[in-house]
């Protein structure tokens, strides 16, 4: 196991990563005790290349904490973080992600964010993220503050414009989780949610090119939860959740896949 002192990868150009399946890359022992995520691409840091390859196959990812505050752009995936405004095409194989945390943010495990429109093909939505024989398990996103009142996708959070196929793969005991309750009750009221203890999938309408659309073939989603304490619920003015497995605000295809025990 490689134990990373800080984002053991800032991807700013072509990478290929090859591993035989084995070797554990981690930021901690635990992701309670973890220091940093694994891996970021993030556009908010800077990184202004475009059209990016990415692609990662036979490597375990365990025991990631994303430490940024809620109301800032990275603050989503507790071990992975890419942004498609700056990489074109990404591809992951053969990996998994478990026991990692979005404590103040979207994404447990993985998020695919967009700080704007990712570069559609002359077709306008093949996928841009291609994501085969992939595991998903045991990753938490909660909300920890007023800067993030939603607690969206346990697993995995694909943003706007994200295009997405997703074949052959498992999440289970992924949980989206909304545990405090800070602020008091306001006017117009302030919505707070746990969706997506799988997946959130944000406005994928698969027609538009300014967006992206999310296949899902041959997958298994098991015991993935969303959570509201009573508490949160006492305070805020309204509140949602929604998704055990998945949430998605816009259209999306599941073919041949297996769902049990999400709630």
């Amino acid at each position: 196991s490689d134990v990373c002192s800080s984002d053991l990868l800032n991807i700013r150009a072509d990478v290929t990563i090859l591993g035989s399946g084995g070797p554990t890359v981690s930021a901690g022992a635990a992701r309670a005790s973890a220091i940093d995520s694994i891996i970021a691409m993030s556009s908010s840091y800077g990184d202004n290349v475009s059209g990016a390859v990415i692609s990662i196959s036979g490597v375990i990812f365990a025991h990631g904490k994303n430490p940024n505050p809620g109301g800032n752009g990275t603050n989503k995936g507790g071990c992975l973080r890419f942004d498609t405004q700056v990489f074109g095409k990404i591809t992951l194989t053969n990996v998994t992600v478990t026991d990692c945390i979005a404590p103040d943010g979207s994404g447990g495990g993985i998020a695919f964010i967009s700080s704007g429109n990712a570069p559609p093909n002359s077709a306008g939505h093949t996928p841009v993220v291609t994501l085969k024989n992939i595991t998903v398990s045991q990753s938490e996103s909660d909300y920890a503050t007023d800067n993030q009142p939603l607690a969206e996708g346990g697993g995995m959070f694909l943003g706007n414009t994200v295009s997405v196929a997703l074949d052959g793969s498992t999440f289970s005991q992924n949980l989206a989780y909304a545990p405090i309750a800070t602020k008091p009750n306001s006017s117009p009221p302030v919505e707070v949610g746990a969706d997506g203890g799988a997946i959130s999938i944000q406005a994928q309408t698969g027609i538009s090119p300014n967006y992206g659309s999310t296949v899902i073939s041959n997958s298994t989603f098991d015991s993935n939860n969303v959570r509201i304490t009573t508490a949160v619920s006492n305070v805020y003015g309204s509140k949602r959740q929604d998704g055990g497995a998945i949430e998605a605000l816009g259209v999306f295809v599941v073919t041949t896949s297996t769902f049990t025990n999400n709630s």
